[in-house]
């Protein structure tokens, strides 16, 4: 009799306990997913607020520094902040809407032109001399 051998069944049920906790694990993660997910948008609001308050710290010290009450600090620092970002779309809003009516002007002429290139030239999968019969109707085209 071999004494190193182990008891029986305790194979199997090591086995049986490492699948356990590796599908606990696994269902652990997808909890921890479906959290975050479910969590995103106040995550997102989390880290807005960190990152404009992080970008602000400067501006409301040197504020400070001069003696200026903190809540007259923040307040200064918010309204450069939005007129900072108003003054960016006031600049952009009228070059983005000349050019979009740009491109919806030539719109017409460029599907036109794509739509006539992809008629003229030849099917890359398929060779003309191999298409079935009545397929150049619906290319736009006679058989070749």
């Amino acid at each position: 009799m071999d004494t190193h051998a182990p008891p029986t069944g305790t194979a199997p049920r090591r086995l049986l306990q490492s699948t356990a906790l590796a599908t606990l694990v696994v269902l652990l993660v997808l909890l921890g997913f479906a959290l975050l997910l479910s969590l995103r948008n106040v995550l997102a609001s989390v880290f807005l607020g960190l990152l404009l308050a992080t970008a602000l710290r400067p501006l409301m010290s040197r504020l400070q520094e001069g003696h200026v009450p903190r809540f007259v600090a923040a307040s200064v620092a918010m309204l450069l902040l939005v007129g900072s970002i108003v003054g960016l779309i006031v600049l952009i809003l009228p070059l983005a809407t000349s050019q979009i009516g740009s491109i919806s002007a030539a719109l017409p002429q460029l599907y036109a032109g794509a739509r006539e290139w992809m008629i003229d030239s030849p099917p890359a999968a398929l060779p003309a001399d191999r298409l079935p019969p009545g397929s150049g109707a619906f290319l736009g085209r006679a058989r070749v």
